[in-house]
C-alpha cells in the first residue's frame, strides 16, 4: 500500500496518464519537421508514380499545383537502398564476447621476490587469479555461444530480417531502431532474448532533449488488440471494452495532420485495437510533472525512484501495468508496487535507453538524425519537375506539322496517312507552280542544350550530397574510360570512403545490439531455457556463471562486440588475391611448424580460410597430427651409447 487507504479512488492517477499523455503530444510536436523529411524521402522510396502531381504535396512543397502531361518519378531513395542496403549487411554479423583485460601479477608487487613469503602470498595470488581466469573463460564461452544462436533463432525471419528492415527505415527516414528484449514461442516454456524492429516513427523522445545522452524520458507507441493489451497486463475480461481505436480510412486521413497519431496507423478491420505508449522514464512515475497530490508524490519518489516504467493510453484513468486498485491496496507491499513500475529489463544500470538506434548521420542539438537523402531532396524536387515538363515538350516536338493548301488536301492526305514505303500523288494543274507553296512540314524550335547540361549538373549535385555515385552503379564517371591502375584505384577509394563509414556505423549498431542482448539475456535466460544448446553440464555452468553473477560483471567486465566485416558481403576476388599472396609465404612456415612439433591445426586453419576465399569445402583436406620420422639407425645407436656412458657416469 503506498497510501492509505482514505486517498483510495479509481481516478487518483488519471492525472499521472493525462500528464504522459501530454508529454507525448509535445515530443510528437518536436519531431513534426523530421517525420516531414521522413514521409517526403518515404514517397521517393515507395510512394505512387505520379505521387508528387497530388494537389496537396504540390502545393506544400512546390508551391502550388502542376499538372505536366508525363508525371515522372525518380525513386532515388529505392536506389540508395537498392545499392547501400547489400553494402551494410549481408548476413548476421559474427558476435564475440571479449573480457576486459586485467592486471597482470608479479612478484615485485608484494615485495622482495627473493623472500619466501613473498613467493608463497605470491602464489597464493597467482592461484586465485587463476581459478577467476578459468570462471571468465567459462562465462564467455557460454555468452558467445548463445549470442550466436539467437540471431538465426528469432521468429519473423530472425535478426538478419529485422536488421535489414531497420537499415533500409535508416537509408530512408534517417534512423533504424532495434528493441532488445525476451520473448517465448507459442506453446514453449524456453525463455530467449533477441532484438526486434519497430518503425521509428513509433519512438518518442523527451521534447527538452538536444540528444539521446540528457533525455530524461523515451516513449514506444504499440497498437494491439484489446483482448490481447488485457491479457498482457493481467486486467480483467472485458475491463478495456470501448476503449478500441480503430478507424476508416476517410477518418484516418482527417487525422493525418495530428502529430499524436503514427504516420502509419493501424485499421481496425479484424479486431478492435487500442494504443497504447509505454513510457521508461529516468524522472521518476512523474508526479514531479503532473499536480497531483503532494503526498502521492512523496510516496511515489520513496517507493519507485527515478527509474520508472509506465504503461498509458487514451481513456483509461491509470496505468496499464498499474492500476489503482493494485497500487492502493493495503496488502500490496512497497516491493510489489516497485515491481510494477521497474523497467522491464533494467538497461538503465548501464545507462542505456531500451533500444539500440542506427543513425548514419547526427544532427547536432537534436535528438534526431539527418536523414541521408535529406540533403539533396531539393534537388531531387527539381529534377522530377524538370524532367516531367521536359518529357511532354520532347513529346510535343517529335510531333508532325504539315500545312497544305485547303485545295489539295483531299489529294494529299489520304497518301501521307497510308504509311506507304513510296507513294505518288497526283496534284491537278492550276493548284501553284512550287510543291513548297502548296505541302509543308512545320518545324518545331529544338530544346536548348542548356536543358541538359542543367539536368547534368543537378544529378551531380544529388550525388555528391547522397553518394549515389556512377562508381556504385559500375559506370564511368562522365563516361570517360580510366586509362591506368593508379586512376582507377583513386577511383575506387574514393567511392568507397562513405560506404565503409556507413558500414562502420552498422557495425558499430549490431556491437551495441549485442551488448544489450547479453544484457537481456543475463536478467530473463536461466539454465533450462538454453539447456539444448549447451547440453546438461552446460546449463549448470550457465546458472552458477550468468545467472547468478552479480550484474555488473554482465555489463562491466564482460564486453560483447562484433567480428570487423563479419556482416558485410564478402569480396570473394580480393579476399582470394590476398591468399594467393599469403599462401606461398605461410604454408612452409606452418609446416615445419608442424614436422617439428606434430601440430597440425595452424594448418588445418589456413586451409580452412583459403577454402573460404575460393568458396570450397575443404574439410577432406585437413590433416592429422603428424608424426615425426624416426633417426636412421646408426644416429639411433649413437643416442643410446651416449645415455648408456651418462649413466655410468
Amino acid at each position: 500500500m503506498i497510501v492509505s487507504t482514505e486517498k483510495r479512488n479509481p481516478e487518483l492517477m488519471l492525472p499521472l496518464v493525462t500528464g504522459w499523455l501530454s508529454k507525448i503530444r509535445e515530443a510528437g510536436r518536436a519531431r513534426e519537421k523530421h517525420d516531414d523529411v521522413a514521409k517526403q524521402c518515404m514517397n521517393f522510396f515507395s510512394g505512387s508514380v505520379g505521387f508528387m502531381w497530388d494537389s496537396g504535396y504540390a502545393s506544400k512543397y512546390m508551391g502550388g499545383a502542376m499538372s505536366p502531361r508525363f508525371k515522372i518519378t525518380l525513386q532515388k531513395a529505392f536506389e540508395l537502398v537498392a545499392l547501400f542496403g547489400p553494402i551494410l549487411y549481408w548476413r548476421n554479423p559474427i558476435r564475440i564476447i571479449k573480457p576486459r583485460k586485467k592486471l597482470d601479477l608479479s612478484p615485485e608487487m608484494f615485495g622482495d621476490p627473493n623472500d619466501p613469503n613473498v613467493q608463497q602470498f605470491f602464489q597464493q595470488m597467482m592461484m586465485q587469479d587463476q581459478q577467476t581466469k578459468v570462471g571468465e573463460r567459462i562465462r564467455n564461452e557460454l555468452m558467445s555461444l548463445y549470442l550466436n544462436y539467437t540471431p538465426d533463432e528469432m521468429p519473423n525471419g530472425g535478426l538478419a530480417s529485422h536488421a535489414e528492415i531497420a537499415i533500409t527505415e535508416a537509408l530512408v527516414k534517417g534512423r533504424g531502431v532495434l528493441w532488445p528484449h525476451p520473448y517465448k514461442f507459442p506453446g514453449s516454456d524456453r525463455t530467449l532474448t533477441g532484438c526486434f524492429y519497430d518503425t521509428r516513427d513509433n519512438l518518442y523522445i523527451d521534447p527538452d532533449a538536444t540528444s539521446l545522452d540528457d533525455a530524461w524520458w523515451i516513449a514506444q507507441r504499440v497498437v494491439e488488440p484489446v483482448w490481447k493489451v488485457e491479457k498482457r497486463y493481467g486486467l480483467p475480461n472485458g475491463s478495456m471494452a470501448n476503449k478500441g481505436q480503430y478507424e476508416t480510412a476517410t477518418a484516418m486521413a482527417e487525422r493525418s495532420t495530428d502529430p499524436f497519431n503514427s504516420m502509419h496507423r493501424a485499421q481496425g478491420k479484424t479486431n478492435d485495437l487500442i494504443a497504447y505508449y509505454k513510457v521508461w522514464s529516468k524522472m521518476g512515475v512523474g508526479s514531479r510533472l503532473t499536480g497531483i497530490d503532494s503526498s502521492l508524490k512523496s510516496a511515489f519518489d520513496k517507493v519507485v525512484g527515478d527509474y520508472a516504467y509506465i504503461v498509458v493510453a487514451e481513456g483509461v484513468p491509470h496505468p496499464l501495468n498499474a492500476n489503482s486498485d493494485r497500487v492502493f491496496d493495503k496488502s500490496s507491499s512497497d516491493e510489489e508496487v516497485q515491481s510494477m513500475f521497474q523497467w522491464p529489463v533494467p538497461f538503465w544500470r548501464d545507462d542505456r535507453w531500451p533500444f539500440v538506434e542506427l543513425d548514419f548521420y547526427r544532427k547536432p542539438g537534436s535528438p534526431y538524425p539527418i536523414a541521408p537523402m535529406e540533403p539533396g531532396l531539393g534537388e531531387l524536387t527539381y529534377m522530377n519537375i524538370f524532367m516531367s515538363h521536359l518529357a511532354g515538350r520532347i513529346w510535343s516536338s517529335s510531333r508532325d506539322f504539315i500545312a497544305v493548301l485547303e485545295e489539295a488536301r483531299v489529294y494529299v492526305e489520304k497518301e501521307l496517312k497510308s504509311g506507304s514505303d513510296l507513294a505518288i500523288i497526283g496534284l491537278p494543274p492550276g493548284l501553284g507552280k512550287n510543291i513548297n507553296e502548296i505541302v509543308q512540314f512545320l518545324d518545331q524550335p529544338n530544346i536548348n542544350t542548356d536543358a541538359w547540361r542543367i539536368m547534368s549538373e543537378m544529378s551531380n549535385l544529388f550525388e555528391r550530397r547522397t553518394g549515389l555515385s556512377e562508381l556504385l552503379y559500375g559506370m564511368n564517371p562522365g563516361g570517360v574510360q580510366s586509362r591506368t591502375a593508379t586512376d582507377i584505384e583513386a577511383k575506387r577509394e574514393a567511392v568507397s570512403v562513405r560506404p565503409e563509414y556507413m558500414s562502420g556505423k552498422v557495425e558499430d549498431w549490431m556491437t551495441r545490439a549485442a551488448d544489450m542482448e547479453k544484457f537481456c539475456a543475463r536478467w530473463f535466460v536461466e539454465g533450462s531455457d538454453v539447456r539444448e544448446l549447451v547440453g546438461p553440464i552446460g546449463a549448470e555452468l550457465w546458472d552458477q556463471h550468468i545467472t547468478t553473477v552479480d550484474p555488473e560483471v554482465i555489463v562491466r567486465e564482460m564486453r560483447a562486440t562484433v567480428e570487423a566485416g563479419s556482416s558485410r558481403k564478402p569480396n570473394r576476388q580480393r579476399d582470394a588475391q590476398n591468399m594467393q599472396a599469403v599462401l606461398p609465404v605461410m604454408f612452409p612456415e606452418l609446416s615445419k611448424h608442424a614436422d617439428a612439433t606434430g601440430d597440425t591445426n595452424p594448418l588445418n586453419q589456413l586451409l580452412a580460410k583459403w577454402g573460404g576465399t575460393i568458396d570450397q569445402d575443404v574439410q577432406d583436406m585437413f590433416m592429422g597430427p603428424r608424426r615425426p620420422e624416426p633417426p636412421p639407425p646408426e644416429e639411433m645407436q649413437a643416442q643410446q651409447q651416449a645415455q648408456q656412458m651418462q649413466m655410468e657416469m
